[in-house]
């Protein structure tokens, strides 16, 4: 199963289903992170340097929501989703 698809308007879709792990690239750029805890669920909210914020959920070992604004990711061969802080494109 195809992990990331292009939508016509330009936004992504990624599939959860597969993803292993999510990693940040510099520990230095997170500004705050907090745990939330509801039952078999965990929920990591966390704000850049740069104003980005990811919002991810996982309940018994698997991740149910990935919410980001204004970061730059990649996803690995491995499944693993990198979170970094975002930068524009270099030309």
């Amino acid at each position: 199963m195809k992990n990331i698809t292009l939508l016509p308007d330009g936004s992504i879709n990624v599939s959860l289903e597969n993803i292993q792990s999510v990693g940040i690239e510099n520990i230095f750029d997170v500004v705050s992170h907090r745990i939330l805890r509801d039952g078999d669920t965990t929920t990591h909210q966390i704000e850049l340097v740069d104003g980005g914020k990811v919002n991810l959920s996982y309940h018994k070992n698997k991740l149910i929501k990935f919410e980001n604004h204004l970061i730059g990711l990649t996803i690995t061969k491995k499944n693993e989703i990198i979170i970094r802080k975002y930068s524009e494109p270099v030309d």
